[in-house]
């Protein structure tokens, strides 16, 4: 059982794993001979945990103490919340984020961690966003390109992004024609997010092919904008 002021400090170090995998779209893992380095759980009995970092070199301190034989596995944030987490869920494993071998060094559910990386990328989006002033879409003849909401049917979504290099990711397949447009955060606030709003329409930042990030409403995305 972890007091009062351990729980505050794993907290700190769940938040500070999430808003740099958040900043990065990255996730680093050691792998062994077994697969991915994992240990008995310290606050869950018969339960293991997989050990996830949030940056290379603090993989890379701890791999020889956790891995026989082990090697760095550099892996995308869409991949971790599409593939891993389930994976991890599914055998019951429990996840150690930027373990360093302390006393209490925290353990969560892998669901638990897909809702706060999820979460995490929407407020990474805003702060590059009001820090940078643009947003980015993928635009074909006919203005921006839409997609079908995943939780709302017969609405349509906005995929929008914070970095060009992120948008343009995403042109292949049907897309593979289409252009990058950047819209400045003035006009996007005025004018898109409203179009959006009357449209009842939802948007999806930094949207990743395939990952079922979050969707949210213009008016609560506008809100968290204005600064």
């Amino acid at each position: 059982m972890l007091d009062a002021s351990t729980e505050a400090a794993a907290d700190s170090s769940q938040d500070q794993f999430v808003r740099r995998v958040a900043e990065t779209m990255t996730v680093f893992a050691v792998a062994g001979e077994t697969g991915l380095a994992r240990a008995p759980s310290r606050f869950k009995d018969g339960r293991e945990v997989t050990f996830l970092w949030s940056e290379r070199a603090q993989a890379e301190k701890w791999a020889g103490c956790i891995a026989e034989n082990p090697r760095i596995k550099e892996l995308p944030l869409g991949e971790v919340l599409t593939s891993l987490l389930p994976a991890l869920d599914q055998h019951d494993r429990r996840v150690g984020t930027d373990w360093s071998d302390g006393p209490d060094e925290p353990e969560l559910e892998p669901l638990d961690l897909t809702v706060s990386l999820r979460r995490g990328i929407v407020t990474a989006f805003v702060e590059r966003v009001v820090g940078s002033g643009k947003i980015f879409v993928v635009s074909g003849m006919y203005g921006p390109s839409m997609m079908v909401s995943k939780i709302k049917p017969g609405r349509q979504v906005l995929p929008c992004w914070s970095v060009r290099e992120r948008a343009e990711m995403r042109l292949e397949g049907p897309w593979e024609e289409m252009v990058v447009s950047e819209i400045p955060l003035d006009r996007f606030l005025n004018a898109t997010l409203p179009g959006l709003a009357e449209m009842n329409a939802l948007l999806c930042p930094d949207n990743m092919l395939g990952v079922e990030t979050i969707e949210v409403l213009p008016d609560a995305l506008s809100r968290r904008l204005k600064v």
